[in-house]
């Protein structure tokens, strides 16, 4: 009953649809309730007339009524199929945007492959059990009462024996239903944790080669798998009794059934069209009994579906804080950290009171060893997560009492890991400003460095890049994203490593196009090649969460041993034919 009122929550939309489904469902019911009368009828005027003849109005109505059950039966399929398919569109679509709109917090905490398959495998047993279980349960539910009661109206005593036995197979057939659902948990889980395990190894499928891994991935795979096995065999055996049991159940009544009822029409205390007519009753409500068992068997497992369905309903989208205001239009971009501390989950500290100052329109470079929390400021500053002690604001504002999407709207971010959707160029770098028009996608990408590329491909801006665009080189995929943080035009711009893949001539080429990009909006640039940074006026250096210094390149040089040592360790050794890079040089003269 509990899984019915979901259903029934999730249908409410549709209900016109279903009532007249199950109107259909009924009436064919009912007319297939009507043949053993009819063959009653008909055994009933041959033993009368001692003859077996058909008259025209039987005949008739036997075909009236096959068609009639035929009709509104292939009715009510057609409006289930129907239902189904736009319930689980509206779920899907609910779903995504529930997952969409979620916080970064449980994106990077989920796992994404089980989570996947959760969806996928859940929603497509919904679908699965609206189509043909939803409708048919009811059907032979009606089918089922309708025989039961016509068997008592034919012969109680025949009608009361069969039901001293139906609780005995009910009780075992239930307790084998509540192992199987038990089995069904475990195994849902088993191929979820396997559909993960395959989704993290198409993800890292360039180590994986790379190191030969091939053979160990398919026997870990291999290993995981027969688990999966291992669990669908138990719970296979489970539901492999109920079959046999019902069968089992099924003869015995029959052949009892068929000597106590012969002994009834034997001593004339049971008409023999009678005893005919609840026989044929007997061959409806048997294997009617086992579907229901089998439904009901459905049951458990769209109760299962619901409750992993529940599971990603209960995940919290994320919202503005109560009197959220949209940052106030033009945004200067004058960017404030104020003894800020923040961690991750149970982690050490990744800000331990940072605190400074960026001017609107100036650009500033961070550095620092790997864990120095460089990352975790953009997070931040993008409000991906949110401090625990301190507070961030723009033009004067905490962002804490702004909207997200004004936030991020005067944001431009190109992230250290690069992304881009299976789509063309164009509608990828076009992702900046959707209501961008092509000639300026064009005119970000020039400034990008990536004209060139993009026009000696044959189809240009309209080639299909495929998932995650791994038909680029990394340069390219890295050069395609900062001219989508380019074409977004945003106030703030922030770039994490966004030139950490091209070589140094492309950044070199790519130089005066940034600085033109800078110039007027607030730049923050992650980087850990200082080539990158050591031209910027400005350069905070980040070390285990904490400010070190501030300053330019030319006063770390002279007053930051820790910036001195990550400058050293860029130094090209003097063997190296290769040059070092420009930017460095006055570093290198210090150094020696």
């Amino acid at each position: 009953m509990i899984t019915l009122a979901r259903l029934a929550k999730l249908l409410q939309p549709h209900r016109w649809t279903v009532g007249l489904g199950l109107l259909c469902l009924a009436v064919a019911s009912v007319a297939g309730l009507s043949l053993p009368l009819l063959a009653r009828t008909i055994v009933g005027t041959a033993l009368a007339t001692g003859r077996m003849s058909l008259s025209p109005r039987p005949c008739l109505l036997l075909v009236g009524v096959i068609v009639l059950a035929t009709v509104t039966g292939g009715a009510s399929f057609l409006l289930f199929f129907a239902v189904a398919h736009q319930v689980t569109a509206r779920l899907r679509l609910q779903y995504a945007e529930q997952l969409l709109r979620a916080p970064m917090e449980f994106h990077r905490s989920a796992n994404i492959g089980a989570l996947i398959e959760r969806l996928t495998t859940s929603l497509a047993d919904l679908e699965w059990f609206v189509k043909y279980s939803l409708g048919g349960f009811f059907g032979m539910a009606i089918v089922f009462a309708g025989s039961a009661a016509m068997m008592f109206v034919l012969s109680w005593r025949l009608a009361l024996l069969g039901a001293l036995a139906v609780p005995l197979g009910a009780l075992l057939v239930r307790a084998l239903f509540r192992r199987a659902r038990t089995m069904q948990e475990e195994g849902a889980a088993a191929s979820g944790g396997l559909i993960s395990h395959l989704h993290a190894l198409l993800l890292g499928i360039e180590v994986v080669k790379a190191f030969n891994a091939e053979p160990r991935e398919i026997d870990r795979f291999e290993r995981r798998q027969r688990d999966l096995l291992a669990v669908q065999g138990r719970s296979a055996r489970v539901i492999a009794l109920v079959e046999p049991i019902i069968g089992a159940i099924a003869v015995v009544i029959f052949l009892t059934f068929l000597l106590y009822g012969g002994s009834l029409a034997a001593t004339r205390r049971l008409p023999p069209e009678n005893l005919v007519a609840f026989l044929f009753y007997l061959l409806i409500v048997m294997p009617m009994a086992r579907e229901l068992c089998l439904q009901l068997a459905r049951w458990q497992q769209i109760a299962l579906a619901l409750d992993r369905l529940e599971g990603l309903q209960a995940v919290a989208g994320e919202t503005d804080p109560a009197g959220a205001i949209p940052l106030p239009a033009p945004v200067r971009g004058e960017i404030e950290f104020r003894n800020v501390v923040f961690w991750y989950g149970d982690r050490e500290r990744a800000m331990d009171d940072v605190s400074f100052r960026i001017a609107p329109g100036e650009s500033v470079g961070i550095v620092g060893e790997s864990g120095a929390g460089k990352s975790t400021l953009f997070n931040l500053l993008l409000r991906f997560y949110a401090p625990q002690q301190g507070a961030i604001s723009i033009d004067g504002l905490d962002i804490r009492g702004v909207t997200a999407h004004s936030l991020r709207g005067a944001i431009a971010f190109a992230p250290q890991d690069i992304v881009l959707f299976d789509d063309t160029i164009l509608e990828n770098v076009r992702y900046g400003d959707p209501s961008a028009t092509e000639e300026e996608v064009r005119a970000a990408c020039r400034a990008a460095q990536t004209a060139g590329f993009i026009e000696a491909l044959p189809r240009g801006y309209e080639t299909a890049l495929g998932e995650r665009g791994m038909t680029l080189s990394g340069g390219q995929r890295q050069r395609l994203a900062i001219a989508r943080a380019l074409l977004r035009n945003a106030p703030i711009l922030l770039l994490d490593e966004a030139t950490s893949s091209l070589d140094a001539q492309t950044e070199r080429q790519l130089g005066d196009a940034m600085d033109a990009a800078m110039r007027g909006r607030t730049t923050i640039v992650i980087a850990h090649r200082l080539a990158t940074v050591a031209r910027l006026p400005r350069i905070l250096v980040l070390s285990q969460g904490r400010i070190l210094d501030d300053g330019s390149h030319e006063e770390l040089l002279r007053r930051c041993p820790t910036y001195r040592a990550l400058v050293a360790t860029q130094l090209i050794p003097m063997e190296d034919s290769k040059p070092v890079a420009p930017a460095l040089q006055p570093a290198l003269r210090s150094v020696s």
